[in-house]
């Protein structure tokens, strides 16, 4: 499934106090988007309510200040700007959502704040040899598969923007 051939997505980027890892992130994030995807950035110093939040994909591909407030669309991909985005991430994320009974998606991942590490998981967050080869042998043996799931959290998250409207919206996020 390529971008343009997926649901409209906004991704809302929860954003730390370090704006190279936004960029980086951002920059990462840019060829995954399709023309009808938009990207929010929540954080101290972001307010989803303000266009200068937002970032919308030009007829060129790059991401720009809107001049009005873009639509939210009806999946948004919530993302810790720590998060290292493989290629078709987004792809994959979002995939599952296709099935109208699937309300939400997180990522395995174990980026977590202090001493957390997820049960079962066996790499740390800096051991990028381990990571892959847990990713690549993960999307083999779980391809397709569904998990229910009573919470999800974690750095990568999709969801239908009336479960986001349940949690308080956009504003929401940064509590």
């Amino acid at each position: 499934m390529r971008p343009a051939e997926r649901a409209p997505v906004t991704v809302a980027v929860l954003v730390g106090a370090d704006h190279r890892r936004t960029r980086e992130l951002l920059a990462a994030l840019e060829p995954q988007l399709a023309h009808h995807d938009n990207v929010v950035l929540v954080g101290p110093r972001s307010d989803p309510r303000s266009p200068g939040s937002w970032r919308v994909r030009r007829t060129k591909g790059a991401l720009a200040r809107p001049t009005a407030l873009p639509t939210l669309r009806g999946l948004v991909v919530v993302l810790d700007d720590r998060v290292l985005l493989s290629e078709r991430f987004l792809e994959v994320l979002v995939a599952p959502m296709r099935d109208p009974s699937v309300g939400a998606v997180a990522s395995r991942s174990n980026i977590a704040d202090g001493e957390e590490l997820l049960i079962g998981v066996p790499y740390l967050p800096d051991d990028a040899a381990r990571r892959k080869a847990f990713l690549r042998d993960r999307a083999g043996s779980a391809r397709g598969g569904i998990t229910p799931a009573g919470h999800l959290g974690g750095p990568a998250l999709a969801l239908r923007t009336d479960l986001l409207d349940e949690a308080g919206g956009l504003r929401g996020l940064q509590e």
